[in-house]
């Protein structure tokens, strides 16, 4: 099977395991609507207003999320977990953002390697 990612705008019209990766549970979104909410894997506060407030480049933004990420136990065994579901279903990974970039395409690069 395999990884993909995707807005939470199209959530109800994805077929597999549909995993939530924002820091914050969306409005208008039931319980339902995901399979899984992983938090951790979404930036810090203070990583996403950096980039929002636009004080970094996307170079900056990956460098530290990546930094953020790989040092903490906690998310490296949940991207375990979603390679290990990725390999038997297919998997969206899933936030409030509509295009590129977003944190989800650097958890994309990072998930393979866990």
């Amino acid at each position: 099977m395999v990884l993909k990612e995707g807005s939470i705008k199209n959530a109800n019209n994805l077929n597999g395991v549909k995993i939530l990766v924002t820091r914050y549970w969306p409005r208008g979104h039931k319980k339902e609507d995901f399979d899984y909410w992983f938090r951790e894997l979404a930036p810090s506060i203070h990583l996403f207003k950096d980039w929002k407030g636009k004080k970094i480049t996307w170079k900056e933004y990956e460098r530290r999320f990546k930094e953020e990420k790989l040092r903490n136990p906690e998310v490296i065994e949940r991207m375990k977990e979603i390679k290990q579901l990725s390999e038997k279903k297919d998997v969206f990974l899933l936030c409030q953002e509509t295009k590129y970039p977003c944190h989800r395409y650097i958890l994309m690069e990072l998930i393979p390697n866990s």
